[in-house]
């Protein structure tokens, strides 16, 4: 299976507009929530089952499982995706990661770590705690994103904003010159090449404040 057409396919559904999300039914959404979690699960599951049935030298087993946990991903889910409005902008979708993250750490493995220490599966209890700090890290990665993404914006903001006063002082000192070519002629106490300068500059002034150049 081509999986460079696969991905380019995904990221084009994923980019798709997310105006349904605020016109859905909450249940709805809820529906689709519950839609997408299933064939996400389904996606890792069935490569997982692909890589054991590799393993064991079934080819066939190996594409049946392949070609269907592609279907999970790239068409059922990325589908469900698109019409619950899944993609946002880039600073959304990080304070998304960020909440996820944050209740897989301070609520889901930490009450699974503990349930299974009670219960004395004590393995299991280890690898809950090992995966909550992993998830630390995939948190404190996603702030640190999400803060450079607030920086970068801040500075373009900043620059937008300098260039913008820069351009109304040029326009200014252009109009100021302008009005004295306009008004200033070689009869006056500047000698002519100074009019001849100003008739210049003032029509450069008059083309830029018309926004020709």
């Amino acid at each position: 299976m081509n999986t460079g057409v696969i991905d380019q396919n995904a990221t084009a559904t994923a980019m798709k507009t997310t105006e349904n999300r605020g016109t859905l039914n909450q249940e709805t959404l809820g529906n689709l929530s519950t839609a997408m979690h299933g064939e996400a699960f389904a996606y890792v599951k069935y490569l997982l089952y692909a890589e054991h049935a590799r393993e064991g030298g079934n080819k066939e087993l190996t594409d049946l499982f392949e070609k269907t946990a592609n279907t999970e991903r790239f068409e059922h889910y990325a589908e469900e995706a698109q019409v619950a409005g899944l993609v946002s902008n880039d600073a959304d979708n990080l304070k998304v990661a960020i909440k996820g993250e944050s209740y897989e750490i301070d609520i889901m493995y930490l009450e699974c770590a503990q349930t299974a220490k009670v219960a004395k599966d004590i393995p299991v209890a280890d690898r809950f705690e090992e995966i909550r700090h992993d998830e630390m890290g995939h948190r404190d990665a996603f702030k640190i994103a999400l803060a450079k993404l607030k920086s970068r914006k801040e500075n373009l903001d900043a620059t937008t904003n300098h260039r913008s006063a820069a351009v109304v002082r040029r326009r200014w000192r252009l109009l100021r010159v302008f009005q004295m070519g306009r008004t200033r002629g070689p009869g006056d106490s500047r000698d002519r090449r100074a009019y001849r300068v100003g008739i210049v500059f003032s029509r450069r002034a008059a083309l830029t404040l018309s926004g020709s150049i």
